[in-house]
Order: C-alpha cells, then sequence, then structure tokens
C-alpha cells in the first residue's frame, strides 16, 4: 500500500518532501546552511585560478590572517608544484571566525559572490565563494575542541573531521608563483593523514571529496 501511494506522488512532490526532511534534520542537528551557486564536480579549473591564488594569498598575509591553504590545493601545489587540473576550488583553512567579514569584503570588491554560508549553533563553519567564471574559494573554518584538537562539520557528513592542534602549530611556508604561501609544518603527514598514503598517486578526475579524505572521527 505504502509503495503504491509513494508511486503516485508526482516526481516534484518527491523532491519537494526529501528536501523538507533534509530542512529538519538540519535544523534539529543545528545547522543553518546556504547553499545558492551551481557546482560541477567535471568543470576544469579556470585558468586565471593561479592569480586569484596569489591575490587572496597576499590579502591574507597583509591582514595577519591565520590561514593555511589546504585540500586539494595544498595537495597539487605540493605534489605536483601546481594547481590540480581537475579540481574545482581553492581551498583555504581558517583558524577563527574574527576576519570573516574581512574576507568577505574583500572578495565581493573583486567580483565574487558568496554562494554558501555555513553554521552550525551560530558558529560559522564555511564560507564559499564564486566568480563568473565559476572560480569557486572555499574558506572551511577549523575550530579548537576541548582536547587541543582541530575541528569541522558539515551537514553532508556525519562526523566530524578532525586535525590534531600539532599541525596547525608553526606553519610553514611554500613557494608557488613567486608567492609564500602558509601551510603545515609537516606536509606530507598531512597529506597522509588527510589522504592516506594513496596521496602520491594523481588522480585522472574529481570525485566525491566524502570518499577522498579519512580525517574523520572515529564514534
Amino acid at each position: 500500500m505504502l509503495a503504491r501511494l509513494r508511486s503516485k506522488i508526482p516526481i516534484r512532490s518527491k523532491h519537494g518532501i526529501k528536501k523538507l526532511l533534509r530542512n529538519i534534520r538540519m535544523r534539529f542537528l543545528g545547522f543553518s546552511d546556504t547553499f545558492v551557486f551551481p557546482f560541477d564536480i567535471s568543470r576544469p579549473m579556470p585558468t586565471h585560478a593561479d592569480g586569484v591564488l596569489a591575490d587572496i594569498v597576499l590579502f591574507l598575509e597583509h591582514g595577519k590572517i591565520d590561514y593555511r591553504i589546504a585540500d586539494g590545493t595544498l595537495l597539487g601545489i605540493y605534489r605536483d608544484r601546481k594547481l590540480i587540473a581537475h579540481d574545482t576550488d581553492l581551498d583555504f583553512y581558517l583558524l577563527g571566525t574574527q576576519h570573516i567579514e574581512e574576507i568577505s569584503a574583500y572578495l565581493l570588491s573583486r567580483g565574487f559572490m558568496i554562494g554558501r554560508t555555513m553554521k552550525r549553533w551560530g558558529k560559522c563553519f564555511q564560507v564559499t565563494f564564486y566568480d563568473q567564471d565559476l572560480l569557486i574559494v572555499d574558506f572551511c573554518v577549523w575550530h579548537l575542541d576541548r582536547n587541543g584538537d582541530r575541528y569541522w562539520v558539515g551537514p553532508e557528513i556525519s562526523n566530524r573531521r578532525v586535525q590534531p592542534g600539532t599541525f596547525f602549530e608553526s606553519p610553514k611556508y611554500l613557494l608557488a608563483n613567486g608567492v609564500k604561501m602558509k601551510t603545515f609544518a609537516d606536509t606530507e603527514a598531512w597529506l597522509a593523514l588527510v589522504y592516506g598514503d594513496s596521496w602520491k598517486v594523481p588522480e585522472s578526475e574529481k570525485g566525491d571529496w566524502r570518499e577522498s579524505v579519512q580525517d574523520f572521527e572515529v564514534k
């Protein structure tokens, strides 16, 4: 009987119900998430990404903002000495929310738009920007927990991403396109933590990031 009733629900209604249930779940878990930009993992990295990356790093350095280049951006620069061609975004970690408005004002003045703002219980965890060429710039805020580790959480994952706080201490700089970019001191250990030993082997296309990273908290 239930199966027959479901089969009679119009497709649009099914999508609406699915979205409604997701929103209810998000509110129950404390998430506030606006996601308003087109995202296509098959779209290659725009050609102007190198220049944008350099400009943002110089802005962050000038403002003494505590950041790290991370995830796919760090992987490409460290392993390949360049951005990964099939990556879709520039990845930054922030170690606090105090400069979010400053970063937003800068990127908006450069023609970017806000594509995502994600919070949990009022605490900001992510702000994502995109430009007219769909270059995505992702700022994820990693918060300090009671154990001294850093964590990130979003509605698309069931467990937190957790990284030892020691990785965020004593950062080092990598040189890319003539610009020094701040990242993790023990870069190879960090890459192994996040991607496993497979970080050394380039992939031909970008998949679901949740299947690539390995730093999820074990409960």
